[in-house]
């Protein structure tokens, strides 16, 4: 049963594939989980609801590992946490680049809703 509803959860946050996602789109939001290359698609594809959903995303995981370096020469115990962090940092990262190449969009869990507000605070 955990299983079911971990599936279940997993495809609620991934909305439906969109099969008319150009591919230099997919790739524009590939780029946006590559660490500081976030900024790229950020800059230049403004007109790109897609592109810039990803790319918020991308620079919440990027905001994250900084913090995580920041929080790792601060303490004996945060360097630890690190590099846990940086494993979880590195498995969002690639579940991005998948559902980019996929042409979905991905609520990313813990990082998505600040990516949204981000975006509500660009449109504000």
């Amino acid at each position: 049963m955990g299983k079911e509803n971990e599936a279940q959860d997993l495809d609620e946050s991934v909305e439906n594939e969109v099969p008319d996602v150009a591919v230099s789109a997919r790739a524009w939001a590939v780029l946006s989980y590559i660490s500081f290359l976030c900024f790229v698609p950020l800059l230049t594809q403004r007109e790109d609801d897609f592109v810039l959903e990803h790319a918020r995303q991308g620079l919440m995981l990027f905001v994250t590992s900084l913090l995580l370096i920041v929080v790792g020469f601060t303490s004996g115990l945060g360097h630890l946490l690190m590099h846990f962090g940086n494993i979880f940092v590195v498995l969002f990262s690639v579940m991005g680049i998948y559902y980019a190449l996929m042409g979905s969009r991905w609520t990313m869990p813990l990082l998505g809703r600040p990516a949204l507000a981000l975006k509500e605070a660009q449109n504000s």
